[in-house]
């Protein structure tokens, strides 16, 4: 049996959390001969185990129109013809008939349904060995535009003064222009895969909550973070996956606490404590 899972237009961020966990649990359920992932094309890293069929490169290329597992350049139409499609390509490709492939894909709603953790797997992603890293051993700072502004600005003041201080992040973080991984002439094609290597790499990362908390822990990297729900991310939490390195603080709002305990975080780093 051949399986295909996909299309997946959504974000980056549901990519991660929902879209590959509950593949690798198709994979393990299935057990099929070969498998093929319908998903934008910079992002095939993630599926090292796998064919990768892109979907179409202006809804990859346009990172603000993708909401959850959706995007605003695909309607239901158009999903379910490009589902049809990615079908009839497979048959081609390995001169089979369609009872030959089994094909799954998310419900293409902009709400992101839940997706039992049950059925969902979550493995550390491969880091790629054909792209350099030149901030390895560096402290990240993703600063995600779920935060204040004002906040995060005080937070890389702070930050400023360690020298290997790197801001990083995709289209939908703050502080562009200081972003090494949107600077890049070939962000489009290896912008997420540099943003994992040097994550992967990193002495620690600090970020509000969120899913680059998540990735932080499935590549067992020291990170802090701050921000609401952090029960996720602690002892029996579904995103913490045993990262010992992993420090969390309940407030986005108390500034001088987060400050004093992102030092405490950093000075555990420097001396090897976590």
């Amino acid at each position: 049996m051949i399986l295909i899972v996909g299309p997946f237009v959504g974000n980056f961020e549901q990519e991660i959390i929902t879209f590959r966990p509950w593949l690798m649990w198709l994979m393990l359920k299935s057990s099929p001969e070969k498998i093929y992932v319908n998903t934008h094309k910079n992002r095939s890293f993630l599926y090292h185990f796998a064919e990768i069929l892109p979907v179409y490169e202006h809804i990859s290329r346009n990172e603000i129109g993708q909401i959850g597992y959706t995007h605003n350049d695909v309607d239901n139409k158009l999903f379910q013809i490009m589902s049809k499609d990615i079908k009839n390509d497979v048959c081609k490709i390995e001169n089979c008939s369609k009872k030959d492939i089994e094909i799954h894909n998310l419900s293409y709603v902009k709400s992101n349904h839940h997706i039992s953790i049950y059925n969902k797997i979550y493995s550390p992603i491969k880091v790629a060995e054909d792209i350099e890293n030149p901030y390895k051993g560096k402290i990240l700072f993703i600063p995600a535009s779920t935060e204040k502004r004002d906040f995060l600005s005080k937070v890389k003041r702070l930050l400023r003064e360690y020298h290997e201080l790197v801001i990083v992040g995709d289209t939908r973080t703050r502080f562009k222009k200081q972003n090494v991984i949107l600077s890049m002439i070939d962000y489009y094609e290896n912008g997420f895969k540099l943003l994992i290597k040097m994550i992967s790499e990193a002495k620690a990362v600090i970020c509000p909550i969120s899913y680059w908390t998540t990735i932080c822990n499935l590549q067992q990297i020291p990170v802090f973070s701050w921000g609401p729900n952090v029960g996720q991310y602690r002892e029996n939490g579904i995103y913490l996956f045993n990262n010992k390195k992993c420090v969390t603080f309940p407030s986005n709002d108390n500034i001088k606490v987060v400050l004093h305990m992102i030092e405490n975080f950093l000075e555990d780093v420097y001396n090897d404590k976590l």
